[in-house]
């Protein structure tokens, strides 16, 4: 009975040895990283990305961090406790490590450690020192654009300066090499409008404020100018106004007002539409011409005067001119120039590589009537006391200064302001241009 039980006892604790060494070759077995290791790594990463940093950089070396914290001292101005353990120092960040360098204009600079002494922050917000023998850099606030940063409070930083947005305006319109526009507000403050975003053979382009600037035309339609040094495009078939964009007027006959610079307006179909002012190509550029030139007249050798608006846009003033079917000619300086004569009898002629005109003469009917005087003023007689003169018929009036003048032919109003004419031809006549004609002084 004793060698049954004994036996029942070995079996059982052999079945109990086999389960045993069973189970843990399966814990072994699943415990290979390529099973559950590469599950968990899929889903929440390597079990190592869990685990604190062990080591932190410092002043560009390394330290282990220190395990035992119960024992460190403050930390110091920059937020480190030091310690001290298995022989070497140990650190402990007490707040994230800050940069230790900072970019500025494409170039790495060390931060400074020292900032004691550091003078204040420039227009940037960038406080510089000097430590070890190089140039180093504190950024007093995060670095921004210089210009174009918007805030909460809708305001723009123009070349390091804030601006409220404009809202409404008083012209005239000023522009800056950033392409912003400047006017000043009706509360008499400064105020920024920003550029206006498009696009130019499938780039980012800005719209030109005003298609009034000098230009040329590509083959695609495009005006391509420049406002104060900045680069800017109008897109075919539009007119931009004071930065709004209106389509052409395909009809001329729907233009219904003419602003202060030459720009037309009208509407088509219900919508408004615009035309700019008239131009001249002058050199490279097409030039509007001006409606109120401002500034010294630089003359050109076709007799073309370069000056600019009110607002600073560049634009040319003509020499004596006609328009014919649209088109504006300068007046011949010497008639036998011309000597083909168009159907409404204007002769065309060449001078300086330009095509010129000589208007044909006005139409008269009848000729003025001559004034008739019926006797003349008594001449009075002195005879002691004067006599108290009688005159019989009214006085003439004072003669007034004539309002035009007749030169080669053709009648042309007398200038009225004569402040910014041009020096006086061969023929001692100085040449303007008012209302949408040209005008003459004679001297």
């Amino acid at each position: 009975m004793n060698v049954a039980l004994l036996a029942s006892v070995t079996i059982v604790l052999l079945l109990a040895i086999a389960i045993l060494s069973t189970i843990s070759q399966k814990r072994e077995r699943f415990a290979e990283p390529g099973f559950f290791g590469r599950i968990k790594n899929a889903i929440v990463g390597p079990e190592t990305s869990q685990a604190p940093a062990q080591t932190a950089v410092v002043d560009g070396k390394t330290y282990p961090v220190c395990k035992d914290r119960s024992k460190l001292p403050t930390p110091d101005k920059y937020g480190r406790r030091w310690g001290y353990e298995n022989g070497a120092s140990c650190v402990v960040l007490s707040k994230p490590a800050t940069a230790q360098t900072a970019v500025v204009d494409g170039k790495t600079y060390p931060v400074c450690k020292d900032r004691s002494k550091l003078p204040a922050p420039d227009k940037y917000g960038r406080r510089w020192g000097y430590e070890n023998g190089a140039s180093c850099v504190v950024l007093s606030k995060p670095a921004t654009a210089q210009t174009g940063t918007s805030s909460k409070d809708n305001s723009l930083v123009v070349d390091g300066k804030r601006y409220p947005r404009c809202r409404q305006a008083k012209q005239p319109f000023t522009y800056d090499r950033f392409g912003y526009r400047h006017a000043v507000g009706l509360d008499g403050k400064a105020c920024v409008d920003p550029p206006i975003k498009t696009t130019y053979n499938g780039e980012a382009a800005r719209l030109c404020w005003n298609s009034r600037a000098p230009h040329i035309v590509d083959k695609q339609g495009y005006r391509l100018s420049s406002e104060s040094g900045s680069k800017c495009v109008v897109p075919p078939n539009t007119v931009s106004i004071n930065g709004r964009r209106y389509p052409k007027c395909k009809d001329k006959k729907s233009i219904k007002q003419v602003d202060e610079f030459g720009n037309r307006g009208g509407k088509e179909d219900g919508k408004w539409c615009a035309l700019p002012p008239h131009t001249v190509p002058l050199g490279s550029n097409i030039y509007s011409i001006c409606r109120q030139p401002q500034g010294p007249l630089k003359p050109d050798k076709n007799g073309y005067h370069l000056a600019h608006e009110k607002d600073g846009t560049p634009c040319a003033v003509p020499p004596p001119s006609v328009v014919i079917e649209g088109k504006l000619y300068p007046i011949c300086k010497d008639p036998k120039n011309a000597t083909t004569v168009d159907k409404h009898g204007h002769k065309h002629g060449q001078e300086n590589g330009r095509e010129c005109v000589v208007p044909a003469l006005p139409k008269y009917i009848g000729t003025p009537a001559v004034p008739k005087y019926i006797g003349t003023p008594a001449v009075p007689k002195y005879i002691g006391t004067p006599a108290v003169s009688k005159y019989i018929a009214t006085p003439a009036p004072t003669p007034q200064p004539p309002s035009t003048q007749m030169i080669d032919g053709k009648v042309y109003p007398i200038c009225k302001d004569r402040s910014r004419l041009p020096a006086p031809d061969q023929y001692g006549r100085q040449w303007g241009w008012e209302n949408e004609a040209s005008c003459v002084v004679m001297n």
